[in-house]
């Protein structure tokens, strides 16, 4: 940026030069918030829980923030030299860094014992998930399609597809991912297992309204997959969601468009 500027200044833009010089820090905020903006909008909006992809740059919001209430101070208060005028700029600076920290630590309190709560769902329904897998693969090497493939992939020890799509080559190439995903796509590699969601313990028409158990319905739509998966266990998770485990049928060659699988 300063190579920029001095190019900028040996063709005598003074003004502009000036002013970046002089603003290089929160010109430098303003230009990562606006290419973080245009990355988040391209590709589709903050769906990741708990605002990931936004709420690390409070911060810099925060520190934009104080910086108009000083220039406004700056601009009602008598002279560039007063000491009100810097005790002013102090204080706001502290009232608004104290406010933000200070809501983030009662939130903190209120959050970790959400996480517990959490964290002991997911202890029961992911690794208990794998567990079971692990249980009724029996040693032999089985394929299971989730969508969290996180805590699953990792105490599975057989291979796992993503039908959510963020970690799968086909499905991502298919432009499929997020969970709307043609079902034929998993369903030809034949996995021996698919866990898909439910508000409740067993998937049915009326129970894929809410959260997750919405993207099980191309899944329950679909006529090869009821053809050929069976509903076998159902671990509870969280807030109306249940994990729900389909085994293909045994015995059973699994039947897509009108053809038997090879």
């Amino acid at each position: 940026l300063r190579f920029f500027i001095s190019i900028v200044r040996k063709r005598r833009i003074n003004f502009f030069s000036q002013l970046l010089l002089k603003e290089l820090p929160i010109v430098f905020i303003y230009c990562t918030l606006v290419i973080h903006w245009i990355f988040v909008i391209y590709i589709g909006g903050d769906w990741m829980p708990n605002a990931r992809f936004l709420s690390h740059f409070i911060p810099l919001l925060l520190v934009l923030l104080v910086v108009l209430f000083s220039q406004v101070a700056m601009k009602l208060l008598p002279s560039k030299k007063s000491p009100t005028k810097n005790a002013a700029i102090f204080l706001i600076s502290i009232f608004f860094f104290s406010a933000y920290y200070s809501f983030n630590a009662i939130n903190s309190i209120f959050s970790y014992q959400i996480q517990l709560k959490l964290q002991g769902a997911e202890e029961h329904a992911l690794s208990g998930m794998a567990a079971l897998l692990n249980q009724l693969a029996e040693g032999k090497e089985s394929v299971v399609a989730c969508s969290d493939i996180g805590r699953m992939g990792y105490y599975f020890k057989g291979k796992v597809i993503d039908w959510w799509g963020l970690a799968d080559e086909e499905v991502t190439q298919k432009g499929q991912a997020l969970g709307q995903i043609d079902p034929a796509l998993i369903l030809r590699r034949k996995p021996d297992f698919i866990v898909l969601y439910s508000n409740e313990p067993i998937l049915s028409s009326n129970s894929m309204q809410n959260n997750m158990a919405v993207y099980s319905k191309v899944f329950f739509d679909n006529p090869d997959f009821l053809l050929n998966y069976q509903q076998i266990d159902s671990l509870f998770f969280w807030n109306r969601r249940w994990h729900v485990l389909f085994q293909r049928r045994p015995n059973r060659i699994l039947h897509l468009s009108g053809r038997a699988g090879h």
